[in-house]
């Protein structure tokens, strides 16, 4: 009897022993490799699952992440640590970590207890700065150097184009206020070039144009999220991520597996991430005469290529196959990395199929710069714009940043608002890259060549 209860009570020790193992996380030497980054949250999904962008790189947050709050809560403009493994999906996630503000390279010191959020009835004290700018995020969100400090604008920064666009270079007004040892832009205003020490009057508005910026694509969906269409989406055979920070149009018709949009994305490490998705008319997701019936458009930078065939070329992080058959147009400046480009591809047994790639001017580069007043925009951005009594053309891969009063060309908005345009000529037209809206400016209309 001693023997069978001892039996017994091996049996059950051994189970146990079983049950705990199959508890405990798998081995180290079974988890994938993980790397460290830090940075500046730039933008983050609305819950913690989903695309995190810290110090200009794309994390994948999902169920398995980890998340950590000790040195303060994880908002847009905090410090970050991020412990990540690379898959063929991109850079994933394992844990966030909150970091004290001098581990980014701002000024500040670690909290003696973790930081809260302040309350909504807590009023900042505001600070006035000006200076020129030194350096600038992509887009408004991130990291500005203005007048030698740092300052942070997030999704509550007002910004000011009065004065002119607000590039490396021009002088700006930054009223902001410190949270835990880091400088929150509250506002940031262009100003006259005057204003700042140094400075002499400002020529007209300039830009920097970054043409990664303007990765876009017209195809068709072949699979998206459900509402609110945040996830994985699927356009014109490539894999692109939309996050909180995406905005979504369907005034062409509503999302569907078939319709035609326009994407436009940013590629960071590995993840084409969608800033914009809005469907199109029919017409730009069909080829041309001689070109298969569904063939699509997509805008971007080469990063890398060859000139002989059969090759990959590498546009904006998305490879497309380029054979004999394949036209390859230097139009607008010779094939070289950093080249900005059309390229017109159809599918083929899951590959993307280039049947021409031609060198575009990408939006902000044309050769005039111009002042005016916006007088009638087109219901279709690609048609013909007027601007202070000239017609313009609408470059396929032209930039529109106008309010929304005036993106309807039915609004009576529309016209009247006061504008800052790139274009160059091409064939004797006016092809127009870009339309900036300049809010409330006074100025004489001004040309640049």
């Amino acid at each position: 009897m001693k023997r069978l209860l001892g039996l017994i009570a091996a049996g059950v020790l051994m189970l146990a022993a079983v049950v705990l193992m199959a508890a405990l996380p798998a081995q180290a030497k079974d988890d994938p490799p993980t790397q460290i980054h830090r940075g500046i949250i730039n933008s983050r999904p609305a819950g913690n699952i989903g695309t995190w962008v810290i110090g200009g790189r794309a994390f994948v947050a999902n169920a398995n992440t980890e998340f950590d709050t000790d040195e303060g809560p994880l908002v847009v403009g905090a410090c970050a640590k991020v412990r990540y493994f690379v898959t063929g999906g991109g850079d994933i996630a394992d844990e966030i970590d909150s970091e004290p503000p001098q581990d980014c390279g701002l000024s500040g010191s670690p909290s003696p207890t973790p930081s809260v959020t302040p309350t909504p009835s807590a009023t900042p004290v505001m600070a006035l700065h000006r200076g020129l700018v030194e350096s600038r995020p992509v887009g408004l969100l991130g990291e500005w150097t203005i007048g030698g400090l740092v300052f942070l604008a997030n999704n509550d920064t007002e910004f000011d184009f009065d004065e002119g666009p607000l590039t490396v270079g021009s002088c700006a007004k930054v009223r902001y206020f410190t949270s835990n040892g880091v400088r929150i832009a509250d506002e940031i205003d262009s100003e006259p070039q005057r204003d700042c020490a140094g400075g002499t009057p400002a020529p007209p508005p300039t830009i920097t144009p970054n043409p990664r910026e303007d990765s876009k694509v017209f195809a068709r969906i072949d699979a998206f999220p459900p509402a609110p269409y945040i996830g994985v989406w699927r356009i014109g055979g490539v894999e692109y991520q939309a996050n909180s920070r995406t905005e979504f149009e369907q005034e062409d018709g509503p999302f569907a597996v078939g319709a035609c949009v326009k994407a436009e994305f940013m590629p960071m490490n590995g993840v084409n991430v969608l800033e914009e998705v809005e469907t199109e008319d029919d017409r730009k997701c069909q080829g041309a005469a001689g070109e298969p019936v569904n063939t699509f458009k997509a805008y971007g930078v080469i990063d890398r290529f060859t000139m002989t065939v059969p090759s990959t070329w590498v546009i904006s992080g998305i490879s497309y196959t380029v054979s004999a058959s394949t036209k390859l147009e230097a139009e607008h400046g010779p094939f070289r990395v950093g080249a900005f480009v059309e390229v017109r591809y159809g599918l083929a047994n899951g590959e993307r199929v280039a049947t021409k790639i031609e060198t575009r001017v990408a939006p902000g580069t044309g050769s005039n710069n111009t002042l005016g007043t916006l007088d009638s925009r087109p219901s279709d951005d690609w048609g013909v714009w007027v601007i202070s009594g000239v017609s313009y053309q609408g470059d396929p891969a032209i930039r529109v940043e106008l309010p929304r009063a005036a993106l309807s060309a039915a609004s009576p908005n529309a016209a009247g608002q006061k504008v800052f345009i790139n274009s160059y000529v091409a064939n004797g037209v006016n092809m127009l890259t870009l339309i900036r809206a300049m809010p409330h400016s006074v100025y004489m209309p001004a040309v640049v060549r």
